[in-house]
């Protein structure tokens, strides 16, 4: 009588023994490949993706309060100066707005980064592409996650309210049904 044992090749472990890391492994603990462009399945993965803009809006605040407050002291960075300060509080205003899940502020900051790239490279020439194509996806991961957010928020809604209709949307309800008159 024989025996066949089935062994899965090394690099389809899933746990890998002690002391050795497959990449299946690392990939699986690895958050930052699946955060760049999330998928949104659920509320949480919605969620997820909108919070991405925010991060960016954050980061936009951060360097370019820090880049006017140097050209304030003195140090010549591109135009900035002191005024540059409003457009880090209005970056400020759109991450606020992004936090709570808005969309309308979704695009407006997606659109205020990109027209603010397009004139930084009329002006200065390509700067950082690869920085900046990271960032403009964080923004439109966060239109994608706000307008699929508040999708799920109306089908939570529309499931508490009526959950046959919910499931069902182009069929009628069975209660629906014997309230409809038959045609002759």
């Amino acid at each position: 009588m024989e025996v066949f044992i089935e062994h899965k090749p090394r690099h389809l472990e899933t746990t890998p023994a002690p002391g050795r890391v497959t990449e299946i492994h690392m990939i699986k603990n690895c958050h930052y490949l699946y955060t760049l462009w999330p998928t949104i399945s659920d509320e949480q993965g919605a969620s997820l993706a909108a919070r991405q803009g925010f991060h960016a809006a954050v980061f936009c605040l951060v360097v370019t309060t820090i880049v006017a407050v140097l050209s304030g002291l003195g140090f010549e960075i591109m135009d900035f100066d002191l005024w540059s300060l409003i457009n880090a509080g209005f970056m400020g205003l759109l991450a606020l707005g992004i936090h709570r899940m808005s969309r309308t502020t979704a695009v407006i900051a997606l659109l205020y980064y990109v027209t603010g790239r397009i004139e930084v490279w009329c002006q200065y020439g390509f700067q950082a592409p690869i920085v900046v194509i990271i960032i403009g996806l964080m923004f439109l991961s966060s239109v994608r996650g706000t307008f699929a957010y508040h999708r799920f928020q109306a089908a939570e809604r529309l499931d508490g309210l009526h959950p046959q209709l919910a499931r069902n949307p182009g069929k009628p309800s069975p209660a629906g049904a014997a309230h409809e008159s038959p045609r002759s």
